[in-house]
């Protein structure tokens, strides 16, 4: 039977786990009680932490929420009111908010779906990155908790149930086809079987 077992942390510091990594780490923020501190992150690999190279920026008040890094390296961290483009090969930090498109929510998710393109959650909507802005695809009643590409289509999980987007169509999965309401996970096995986490 295995352990919990306390990591030993700088005083003062509070660690935010954001997502796992390419190489299956996961990434940490290190928080100090300044809200102009520079960004902290680190991989951990189950064993200790390692400081991930950054250039030096920091939220402008905003809350680290989650990470996704694509192939490339790219790091796109999800804020309570944005998301921030950190490209640590060329050392620079982009600002995505209202002028790239986005509404100031909360973002709750944020998906690689393949061919270099993102989609983002937030509490209330589904966007996707087309290079330049935000493109606003779904109108979501409740939160956004999870964006998978699987079986051709992708799948985004609300509060409400499952959204499919079939042919530019979405179509709604709920208690008709087997899902109790509120997903807050979505999961494609190994077998290509896609699995969705409820509360109920």
């Amino acid at each position: 039977v295995g352990q919990f077992s306390v990591m030993p942390l700088e005083e003062g510091v509070r660690v935010r786990f954001l997502g796992e990594l390419q190489d299956g780490s996961i990434c940490a923020s290190f928080e100090s009680a300044s809200t102009n501190a520079n960004v902290d992150l680190r991989s951990f690999d189950g064993v200790e932490f390692r400081q991930i190279s950054l250039p030096e920026f920091n939220t402008r008040g905003a809350e680290l929420v989650c990470v996704r890094e694509t192939a490339r390296g790219d790091l796109w961290l999800g804020t309570s009111s944005g998301i921030i483009l950190v490209r640590p090969s060329s050392g620079t930090v982009e600002f995505h908010g209202k002028e790239q498109g986005l509404a100031t929510h909360r973002i709750t998710v944020l998906t690689d779906v393949g061919e270099g393109r993102i989609w983002c959650g937030t509490t209330s909507r589904a966007y996707e990155y087309n290079s330049q802005r935000w493109v606003l695809r779904l109108m979501a009643p409740d939160r956004v908790n999870s964006i998978v590409p699987a079986l051709g289509s992708l799948w985004v999980g609300t509060s409400l149930g499952v959204y499919r987007l079939f042919k530019d169509s979405w179509i709604l999965h709920r208690e008709g086809e087997g899902l109790p309401v509120g997903v807050h996970t979505l999961k494609l096995s190994p077998s290509d079987q896609l699995w969705a986490g409820t509360s109920g």
